[in-house]
């Protein structure tokens, strides 16, 4: 029997994409019809309110490697009910239970003895009424023994070890300490042989990507866009993106309305536009960062903020250049804002930092990076604008690939987002030349997993009217291609958590 596929959890409905298709004792389910309902439905149906639970750490997307993961989990019951357990489950088993809060899980990916690929972690949360939840999931890869970070086990990696062999402390990971405990020997080379010839698209859970749009939100609503991504695609896309102002509030009433309402998860591009990055980090804003955190706090699930995107680029105007400022005040300004978040008890924020890509190594960003504990998700804007901006045009790997190394490196085991790209329709002469938009979206679409193993969402820009025909339906060549080549394919089914 088919059922309708649906996304996320909120306001006590069970919402998320695999709920009426997982099997097997950890989730029990009731169908009535044509509806589907997971544990916190049946709660409703048979009276009673369930509990709510969600993975706050890590981000979706993390690379273990040779990592003890820690898992931290929030769960709550509605009053008077208490919370009697939590289990953490691993690809739908479970995999350690917690009775006591914090409910924290260390999940060590070597001992645990899984192949390399990407696995699926979720919650479950039970109250003292008997009524449980899941939480939705989170994917992480493990990418053991995969030492150059090449994507595959294979010769290379064994030639590394090899260099290594017989040191008895101080080597790192990519030295050869799978183990990480600085040696190098008998036991590091079993997870190697282990994982030979696996690749970091391989395993049970597969690739899994997000996909999203962004909108030039003027109506304050995010309407328009989002109905006409829709009705041109056939359904939502699982997150949407907009832009807010410094003098504005960090959502309007409309704008909450219309994401929840679609089930979509918010992700929001905050500026500091022209304020002195340097008022923010000596508290002369905290005014306008404690109304954000308030209006955070009141959000209703995850919010994911972006402040001050493309921070390298002379053409932001918060870039620190144009202000007579530098990096290391955005930095502090950064890390001021999240700081300030945390006093304030903000929970529920994930932390985008995203540059533009590095212009062929004209705009680095590296110095902008306010540091692991200060980001949950980095990201990469990039665009093929070609004819519109008089460039040649640049294919999805050309523009991403080296900034994505770069970022990686910068930031290991962070999920990446490709927080904004898209490409305009080629002009005649592109298209002699055999350049389409439709084969740019299906070279992108089979580019990332194979090269690209931390990205973990993809953010279309989908602004009415654009000059450079970006929207995924500016010519029907170019709508089939994301229908076919996304939408339609399983490796971009994924959530943001």
């Amino acid at each position: 029997m088919k059922m309708v596929w649906v996304k996320k959890q909120k306001n006590g409905l069970l919402l998320w994409q695999t709920v009426c298709f997982r099997r097997g004792p950890t989730l029990s389910v009731l169908i009535i019809g044509v509806v589907c309902f997971g544990f916190s439905n049946i709660a409703s149906a048979i009276g009673g309110t369930a509990p709510s639970v969600f993975i706050t750490s890590p981000g979706a997307g993390m690379v273990a490697q040779g990592d003890n993961v820690v898992v931290d989990v929030t769960a709550n019951a509605a009053t008077p009910a208490t919370i009697t357990q939590v289990k953490l489950l691993v690809n739908g088993t479970v995999f350690a239970t917690d009775t006591n809060s914090p409910y924290t899980f260390s999940w060590d990916s070597v001992d645990y003895g899984t192949a390399n690929g990407r696995y699926s972690l979720t919650a479950e949360a039970l109250d003292s009424n008997g009524l449980s939840t899941i939480s939705a999931p989170i994917t992480i890869l493990v990418d053991n023994a995969d030492l150059n970070s090449d994507g595959t086990v294979n010769i290379s990696d064994l030639a590394i070890m090899a260099t290594n062999w017989g040191v008895t402390s101080g080597a790192t990971y990519s030295q050869g300490s799978i183990l990480d405990n600085g040696a190098v020997n008998i036991a590091d080379l079993a997870i190697l042989a282990t994982n030979w010839g696996t690749t970091d698209t391989d395993g049970p859970g597969g690739t899994q990507i997000a996909v999203g749009i962004a909108v030039d939100d003027s109506d304050q609503q995010n309407n328009d866009e989002i109905a006409n991504y829709a009705g041109a695609v056939g359904t939502n896309p699982d997150f949407v993106q907009w832009y807010q102002a410094w003098s504005e509030p960090l959502y309007y009433a409309g704008q909450e309305t219309s994401v929840v309402g679609n089930n979509l998860t918010p992700i929001i591009s905050w500026t500091s536009d022209t304020t002195p990055l340097t008022s923010i980090s000596d508290g002369s804003e905290d005014s306008t960062i404690d109304a954000a955190a308030n209006l955070a706090k009141q959000w209703p699930g995850t919010l994911y903020i972006r402040f001050d995107y493309e921070m390298n680029v002379s053409s932001s105007e918060w870039n620190p250049s144009n202000l007579g400022e530098t990096p290391a005040d955005f930095v502090s300004a950064w890390q001021y804002i999240v700081n300030r978040f945390n006093t304030d008890g903000v929970t529920n924020v994930q932390w985008i930092w995203s540059p533009n890509v590095d212009c062929n190594g004209l705009c680095p960003f590296d110095s902008y990076y306010p540091g692991s504990t200060y980001v949950n998700m980095v990201g990469l804007d990039g665009y093929n604008y070609a004819w519109v901006d008089d460039v040649n045009w640049e294919t999805f790997a050309a523009l991403f690939q080296n900034s994505y190394n770069d970022i990686v490196a910068l930031a290991p085991g962070k999920p990446v987002d490709i927080a904004e790209t898209a490409s305009a329709e080629a002009n005649s002469s592109e298209m002699t030349a055999g350049d389409s938009k439709a084969s740019w979206i299906q070279q992108m679409a089979d580019y990332i997993p194979s090269n690209m193993p931390a990205v973990t969402a993809i953010t279309w820009w989908s602004a009415e009217g654009d000059q450079a025909t970006m929207e995924v339906n500016s010519s029907l060549t170019s709508l089939s291609a994301w229908v076919n080549d996304i939408v339609d394919n399983p490796t971009y089914q994924a959530n943001l958590p």
